[in-house]
């Protein structure tokens, strides 16, 4: 075996700290649930195909990329996904955008114009700005029901051609803990600037001088009403 390093090769012994606070504890489940096995290349196309076409309420999907073309053809995740939006299902889908991933950036914003013409909610989450240095999660929620954990990027290569693995669990209980996960995700807000923050606060301020000036008028105008009318019966 002929092994090379190349000129700029270094060992990085830096200790990253990010500032992400856990806010979701390891769970144990016990009771009853059932898994199926999900294998690129062998069973993902169908398994996940199925596991959409089954749902009957929502689809809650977060994933690093979502390509809405297959080669020659609309990706049949994505076709799958807007087939169940047309029949009344609500689905959520979050994509990582990072700045320095322009060519994923555009193909997942294609995806998103597609979705929202469809009716599908999508959320990008910016990972310039959010806890996360990517969005790199690769799941599906049905129907608060079953959950799809997996390996496996919504691309042809990913399905088709690439050793992946997964699991879909159907069992409320461990699915309500990634719905809860999903929805925190979901509700992650960029944070206001200081020029944001310090237009709000002037505008606070703003709204209570407005306040005190009008209490002020008012008061003084009662006043004056009062002192007039006693001089009227005098």
């Amino acid at each position: 075996m002929n092994l090379s390093v190349t000129h700029n090769f270094y060992m990085d012994d830096s200790v990253y700290k990010g500032l992400y606070e856990p806010k979701f504890e390891s769970r144990t489940v016990i009771g009853n649930f059932s898994a199926i096995p999900v294998f690129s290349p062998d069973t993902s196309y169908k398994t996940i195909c199925d596991t959409i076409d089954s749902a009957s309420e929502s689809i809650y999907i977060e994933q690093l990329y979502i390509y809405k073309d297959w080669d020659d053809k609309i990706n049949p995740f994505v076709e799958h996904l807007i087939n169940k939006s047309n029949h009344g299902v609500d689905i959520k889908v979050i994509l990582n955008y990072n700045p320095n991933y322009e060519g994923s950036n555009e193909k997942n914003n294609a995806t998103k114009q597609y979705f929202e013409e469809h009716g599908i909610e999508v959320k990008f989450i910016y990972t310039n700005w959010s806890y996360f240095s990517n969005v790199h999660n690769k799941g599906m929620i049905v129907d608060n029901k079953s959950v799809l954990i997996s390996s496996i990027n919504w691309n042809e290569n990913s399905v088709t051609r690439n050793r992946e693995a997964g699991i879909i669990i159907e069992n409320e209980d461990v699915t309500q803990y990634y719905a809860d996960v999903f929805f925190y995700d979901w509700n992650l807000d960029s944070p206001k600037s200081k020029k944001q923050e310090e237009m709000l606060s002037s505008s606070v301020t703003d709204d209570k001088n407005t306040i005190y000036i009008v209490t002020i008028f008012t008061m003084t105008f009662a006043l004056i009403a009062r002192d007039w009318r006693k001089r009227q019966w005098t």
